[in-house]
C-alpha cells in the first residue's frame, strides 16, 4: 500500500509552509535572505539496481536553501546605518570574540563610542595610514589593511591645535595674496610710521600706526601651539622707488618691535622698529642698523618678482620667516591696560613661564601676489588652526569613517571591512541576522567596499529583505494545494484498503 508515499509528501509540503512562512515572517526584517524548498525524490535500491517498473517511495527535502539576491535600498534618519549595494557582509565581532557575518547595516553607538548592532557585537574594520600621491606628493589617509580594529567614533573626541606654519608643504605658514593699486601714491607721513611701546613701566607709545603712514592694510588670524588665535594685521606702503612696496606687520595690536622677520633660507630674526618708536623709512631703502626691511617688488607688468629683506633682494620662490613675540605682546597689553586702569594680566601659555619664551614662527608667503592698476583684494590663509569638539560624521560608499570637528578640520577614524565567500549558501544562519562561516562557504575573503568582488556601501540607508511576499503568499496556497492532495492519496489508499480487508 502507498501509504508511506503520502506520508512523505504531507511532511514535506508541512516542511515547505514551515519555509514560507518563516519568508513571510521576516517580510520586513533588514537584511534578510529568504529561503526556498528543495526536494528529492526516494527511491528503494537494491544490489542489482532499479527496476524499470519500481513506483518510487515518496520525497523529502533535501536542501533548505538561502537566496543572497539584493534586496531594495531604503533611506533612514540614521547616519550610521549602512546599506551594501551588491556582494559582501558586513564582519561582526562578539564581545567574546566570535566572528560572524550579516546584510543587517542597522549600527549604533554603545557608550563607548564602539559601532554595535542590537546584539552589543562590534563592527569590525581597519584602521588609518598615509599614503603619499607619487605625482602630487599629497599624503592622503588609506586603509591599513594589516591592522584590524573594532571601528569606533569617540563621542568626547576633540581636534588638538596646530600652529601657524606646523604643516608642511606649499601650503606652510601664512599667505597673503594681495593686488596692490598700481595708481596708489606713496603716503605723506611716509616717515613716520611708528608703532611701538617703551619698555615696561615706561610711557607708553601708540601701537596703532597712523593713518596717514601707509598705503592699506589687512588682517589675518594665526594661531600659537595652544591653538589661540592671534590678529596678524600687515600694513602696505607704496615707496618712490618705482614697483616697489614696504610691508609692516603688527600681531594683536601690539607694537611692530614684536614681530621679526628673517630673510628667505634662514638667518636671525631682526625688529621692525626699535622698543622705543623709532621711526621706519619706506621710502630711502636705508632701514636703520639691526633693523628689518621687508619689501615686495614687482615688473613692469605687475607680476612679483622677489622680496628684498634688510636691503638685499630675495627671489620669489622662498617667502620670508617672520617671528611673533608672545611673551613681549602679552608684557605690552599688560601694560596697556594699566595705564586704562584695568589690572587684567595678559598672559599666553604657548609663550612659556620662563625664558628663553617660545614665539611663533612661521613662513610669510606673498605668492600670486599682483600689482595692477585696480583696487585692493586680499585673498588671505594660513595652517593653523584652534581646537575644535566633535561636529558630525560621515561615511563614504569605500566604507571611510570620517569625523568633522568644529574647528573646520576633519580626521578619518577607520575603513569598515567586508567580507564574501566562494559559497554564500554554505554559510550557516544563526539568527538574529548571523551568518557563520561553515566548511562549504569557503575560505573569507577580506576587502574593502568598492574593491572588485565587494558592493559599495550607502550611509543612512538600510537594506530591506528580499522576500517577494507575492510571490510568497503564490506558493503558500500552491504548498496547500500539495498539502491537500498528498492527504487525498493517504484517504484514497485507506479506502482500497478497507475494500479489501471486507472481502468475504
Amino acid at each position: 500500500m502507498g501509504f508511506q508515499q503520502g506520508l512523505s509528501g504531507l511532511n514535506v509540503s508541512a516542511k515547505n509552509l514551515d519555509v514560507i512562512g518563516n519568508n513571510v515572517a521576516n517580510a520586513n526584517t533588514v537584511g534578510f535572505k529568504y529561503s526556498r524548498t528543495e526536494f528529492a525524490d526516494i527511491f528503494a535500491t537494491t544490489l542489482v539496481g532499479l527496476s524499470g517498473t519500481q513506483a518510487g517511495i515518496g520525497a523529502y527535502v533535501s536542501r533548505v536553501a538561502q537566496q543572497f539576491t539584493q534586496g531594495n535600498i531604503t533611506s533612514s534618519s540614521n547616519p550610521l546605518d549602512l546599506a551594501i549595494n551588491d556582494n559582501g557582509f558586513f564582519r561582526m565581532a562578539s564581545p567574546a570574540g566570535a566572528i560572524s557575518y550579516t546584510r543587517n547595516g542597522q549600527f549604533k553607538q554603545d557608550k563607548f563610542g564602539f559601532l554595535v548592532d542590537n546584539r552589543g557585537s562590534y563592527l569590525t574594520g581597519f584602521g588609518v595610514t598615509q599614503a603619499v600621491d607619487p605625482l602630487t606628493g599629497v599624503s592622503r589617509d588609506v586603509a591599513d589593511r594589516g591592522k584590524e580594529i573594532n571601528l569606533r567614533i569617540d563621542p568626547n573626541g576633540q581636534s588638538a591645535p596646530q600652529a601657524t606654519g606646523a604643516s608642511l608643504g606649499a601650503e606652510r605658514g601664512a599667505l597673503f595674496q594681495v593686488n596692490l593699486n598700481a595708481k596708489d601714491t606713496t603716503p605723506t607721513n611716509k616717515n613716520n610710521f611708528k608703532s611701538s611701546t617703551t619698555p615696561v613701566g615706561g610711557p607708553l607709545g601708540s601701537p596703532i600706526p597712523d593713518a596717514t603712514s601707509y598705503t592699506t592694510a589687512t588682517s589675518l588670524t594665526v594661531y600659537d601651539s595652544e591653538g589661540l588665535g592671534h590678529s596678524l594685521t600687515t600694513f602696505y606702503i607704496k615707496t618712490e622707488v618705482p614697483n616697489e612696496w614696504a610691508v609692516m606687520m603688527v600681531a594683536d595690536g601690539a607694537s611692530a618691535a614684536n614681530v621679526g622677520v628673517r630673510a628667505p633660507g634662514g638667518g636671525a630674526y631682526l625688529p621692525q622698529v626699535n622698543a622705543g618708536g623709532t621711526a621706519y623709512d619706506p621710502v630711502t631703502g636705508l632701514p636703520l642698523a639691526g633693523l628689518a626691511d621687508l619689501r615686495l617688488t614687482f615688473d613692469t607688468n605687475g607680476q612679483l618678482t622677489g622680496y628684498k629683506v634688510a636691503g638685499n633682494a630675495y627671489p620669489v620662490t622662498t617667502p620670508p620667516d617672520i617671528s611673533l613675540n608672545l611673551k613681549g605682546i602679552a608684557d605690552e597689553l599688560t601694560n596697556i591696560n594699566k595705564t586704562k586702569g584695568i589690572n587684567t594680566v595678559v598672559t599666553y601659555g604657548a609663550a612659556g613661564n620662563a625664558a628663553p619664551f617660545k614665539p611663533l614662527d612661521f613662513p610669510l608667503n606673498f605668492r600670486g601676489s599682483t600689482q595692477f592698476a585696480s583696487g585692493f583684494s586680499v585673498k588671505s590663509q594660513q595652517d593653523g588652526f584652534a581646537p575644535g569638539q566633535l561636529a558630525g560624521f560621515s561615511i563614504s560608499p569605500t566604507g571611510a569613517i570620517t569625523v568633522r570637528y568644529t574647528n573646520g578640520q576633519s580626521r578619518t577614524e577607520g575603513f569598515v571591512r567586508m567580507a564574501s565567500f566562494p559559497n554564500v549558501q554554505g554559510l550557516q544562519p544563526a539568527g538574529n541576522n548571523q551568518w557563520v562561516q561553515t566548511f562549504q562557504a569557503g575560505q573569507e575573503q577580506v576587502g574593502l567596499p568598492g574593491d572588485a568582488g565587494f558592493g559599495t556601501l550607502q550611509s543612512g540607508a538600510m537594506e530591506d529583505s528580499n522576500v517577494d511576499l507575492t510571490a510568497e503568499l503564490v506558493n503558500m496556497i500552491t504548498a496547500q494545494r500539495s498539502y491537500q492532495a498528498n492527504a487525498q492519496t493517504i484517504k484514497t489508499q485507506d479506502s482500497v484498503l478497507q475494500t479489501l480487508v471486507s472481502l468475504r
